[in-house]
């Protein structure tokens, strides 16, 4: 009889322990999602401090800084080569 009980007390155990585990892991799973995504925020503005801080290093007094979104970045170069046309005309005429 005793036996018995410790026996079934020992499986109730086994499978409690199971089901911990089970809790356990699942939890884990969830944190490493939550991770991986937290990362991948951290290496686009750590990429993006990089990218500023690059520009500040390379700015030149009284010229303004490039923007740091692509499109607006073209559009400020196409703007900046065309003022640079127009002034070299200007100074041809002259």
């Amino acid at each position: 009889m005793i036996r018995a009980v410790l026996v079934l007390l020992l499986c109730g155990l086994t499978l409690l322990l199971g089901l911990w585990t089970t809790v356990i892991q699942n939890a884990n799973h969830d944190r490493a999602a939550e991770l991986a995504t937290l990362q991948r925020q951290w290496e686009m503005l750590d990429a993006a401090n990089a990218q500023a801080q690059a520009l500040s290093r390379a700015h030149l007094p009284g010229i303004p800084n490039l923007p740091l979104d692509p499109k607006r970045q073209r559009r400020a170069i196409e703007d900046r080569r065309s003022a640079t046309q127009v002034a070299k005309a200007k100074a041809v005429g002259l």
